[in-house]
Parts: C-alpha cells; structure tokens; sequence
C-alpha cells in the first residue's frame, strides 16, 4: 500500500513520506534470532563498568536457561498422559517462574542503570535518517525487501536524497533465478571444464530489476552495505554484472574471456548485513582496547585422541592434499566419517569422535593469521572439541552453567 501511494497526490495530501514509513516497517519485520544475537553482544560490549557487565550477563545466562527449561517442559508434555510425571512439570513450571521473576528484577536495574540495554537488545525498527547519520562518507546502503508478488528497494546515500524502487519480481522468481545462477557457482565437477557457464542474462536480469533503478542513490560511493534476505542471501552480489555482455568464443586458458565482465565488485566493495538494525548496533559498539588481538582462529578439530597423535605425525604430501580436494568436491559442507561414510542422523554429539578431520582449515587459518599478522603460537588452537569448549568458557565466550550445555554439543 505505501509503495502504491508513494509518488502520488494522496502522499503529500496526507502528509507523509510512504517509502521512509514502509522502510521502517521492513525493519521491523526482518528482526532475527542474529540481530537479537547481534544486540545482546553489543550490550555487554557497551557495558562499561564491571557491575553493569555482570548484570547483563546474569540476565542472558537467565534468558538461556528459561530457553532450556520451556523445551524440557515441551518435551515432557508431548509424551502421552499416562507417562507424564505430574511433579516433574510442577518443578519445571515453578523453576520457570522463578527465573523469568529474577531476570524481570535484572532488567529492571539494568534499565535504570544503563537505559541504552534496551535498545540493543530490543532495537526499535530505524528511519532513514537514522540510518544516513551513521554511513561514512564512501558509503552507500541497500535495502532489499523480496515480498509474494514485488521487490522493494531502496539506496540512502551518505548525503542526498534516497531512491526508492518497486520490482515486480516476487519471492518465486527470485528463487528460480538464484537457484539457477548457483548451478555455476555451487558445483561438484570432476575437472575445471564440468563447471557450466555463468548465466549473465539472468545475472544482469537481477542487476537490472534491483540496483540499477536506484542507482542515484549509490553512484558516488566506494562501498555498498547491503541488507538482502531470503533468496538473495544465498548470493554473493559482486558477480552482478552491471552491463549485458556477451561471452566471446572462449580463446587460450579457461574462463578467460570473463575477465571483461563489468563485474559489480570492479565499481564497489559489498558488505553483507543481516538486517538493517543491526548496521546501527554494529556501528554503535564502541571499539575494542588498544590491548585487543587482531585475530584468534580455531579449526582443524582433532575428533579422537588418535586424530591428535597422526597429526602430529603426519607429513602432508601434495598427492595428500590433491585427495582431499577431490573428496571435497563430492561433499562440501557434509560431515564424512573416518570410514569414509556420509554423517547421517545418527551421528549426534556423543558420537562425534566418528567424525572425519579437516585439515584444510588449518591451512585456512594460518593464512588468515598472516594476513592480520597475527601471533601463530598463541592466536591459533588447533583442539580437541572438550578442550575447545573448556577453553571458550574460560574466555568466558560461553557463559551457560553445566546444567544447561553439554562439552560435546558446544
């Protein structure tokens, strides 16, 4: 209904600003676990007395607790009648009172003593101007609200007007055209000439119908922060190219006629963000201390205590490494048991030591380390998972009590 009244006599008759309004609504319907996730980590960040970071971690770790204790109780009440234990749901119900009565005292002080809690963890659906405050003079945000039947964008440039656009490309098409575009960008091949070519109608076709209408509102600046769920999530925007162009006859090394493609990375930097609240509380987390490490990586998970001993063994070879590339290929982002089988459903936290390693992400994780010149000795943990998790609670990046995670699940 706003898209529809915006630009028209009926708008400024009523006084108001349809695609600012609708803006906040999309806001406040895209709020998500992360963004709640997001919020709650700025909080305690924001936190700037010891006393105030204990409240706030009082009232997560009683959050998470209530979390644990409602699915105890689901579960106890799906089980038919005649074996549900009357006691047992009175003391869960009770202990659920309990806690939800404490965490209501915490937040009560927490609001009093640091009234910006709130707005973190429950952040109030943004405006445009909100949003602008915070660009840096480079910076340009997308919003991309895929609806049934219509797409809704819109560009806030750091200063100027927004631009804003109505698509007639619904949820279904967009999933058919990203699904389709991923056929050569997720791909499982044998050999470099099984990978099909990339479709750059269907690409600019996205270009076209999303970015390109709003390009008033972003042709200045340097980076694009962009807020794109549902299908367009699964989507890296800077293979978007931003002219149609046709491939020529492929001539000496493979894919080498792409490299005249009018990318859309060539023109600007692209960061992803969950949802538009969260640009704000990422920007509003004040800066780490001076003191702060550039990185900690973790990775290479040794499954079992003979993981551990091969490891330090093992020499990789490049045949090795050419093996396991030609697994990978079959099996990205499955888990593969040292059998050599397919994890299945069977496979739960007590069985993990089943599991296959990784050792690709170490070599990952050292040259992330070197990149941020990072210290190899202590910035790096290559762990058991039980020492993984002990090591994380000490870090205090896990705050449950015993009662309420298991080491193995972590």
């Amino acid at each position: 209904m706003l898209a529809e009244v915006h630009g028209s006599r009926l708008e400024g008759e009523l006084g108001i600003d349809a695609s600012a309004d609708a803006f906040m609504l999309t806001d406040a319907i895209l709020g998500s676990t992360l963004q709640e996730a997001i919020g709650a980590n700025g909080a305690r960040a924001a936190a700037v007395t010891p006393e105030l970071a204990d409240l706030v971690r009082m009232e997560q770790d009683a959050l998470k607790q209530i979390e644990a204790l409602k699915a105890s109780l689901s579960n106890v009440l799906a089980a038919p009648q005649d074996q549900q234990d009357p006691k047992a749901i009175r003391d869960l119900k009770d202990a659920i009172d309990s806690l939800t009565n404490a965490r209501a005292i915490l937040l009560d002080e927490i609001k009093t003593r640091f009234p910006k809690y709130s707005d973190l963890i429950n952040p109030k659906p943004l405006t445009v101007a909100q949003v602008q405050k915070h660009l840096r003079p480079s910076e340009a945000f997308i919003s991309i609200y895929p609806g049934r039947n219509r797409t809704y964008v819109w560009a806030i440039p750091f200063k100027g007007e927004v631009t804003f656009t109505t698509s007639l490309l619904g949820k279904s098409e967009m999933n058919r055209i990203v699904a389709h575009l991923r056929k050569a960008l997720d791909l499982k091949p044998y050999m470099f000439g099984d990978i099909p070519q990339f479709d750059l109608d269907q690409a600019y076709e996205l270009y076209s119908k999303l970015l390109k209408p709003v390009k008033d509102g972003w042709k200045d600046a340097k980076d694009l922060l962009v807020v794109a769920p549902g299908p367009l999530g699964q989507l890296p925007f800077s293979i978007l190219p931003t002219e149609l162009v046709k491939l020529d006859r492929e001539k000496g090394e493979l894919f080498a006629n792409y490299r005249r493609i009018p990318w859309l990375i060539r023109k600007v930097s692209i960061t992803r963000l969950p949802s538009i609240s969260s640009f704000v509380t990422l920007r509003t987390v004040p800066q780490g201390g001076s003191a702060r490490k550039a990185f900690v990586g973790f990775g290479d998970p040794y499954f079992n205590l003979n993981q551990l001993a091969q490891a330090e063994a093992e020499k990789v070879t490049h045949k090795t490494m050419l093996a396991s590339v030609e697994n990978r290929l079959h099996v990205r982002g499955l888990r593969i048991t040292e059998a050599g089988t397919l994890d299945s459903d069977k496979i739960t936290s007590s069985h993990l030591g089943l599991l296959n390693r990784l050792p690709d992400t170490a070599e990952e994780i050292n040259s992330i380390a070197q990149a941020l010149e990072a210290d190899p000795v202590r910035d790096i943990f290559f762990l058991l998972p039980y020492t993984f998790c002990n090591l994380l609670i000490k870090m205090e990046y896990i705050t449950f009590t015993r009662e309420f995670i298991h080491f193995e699940q972590c």
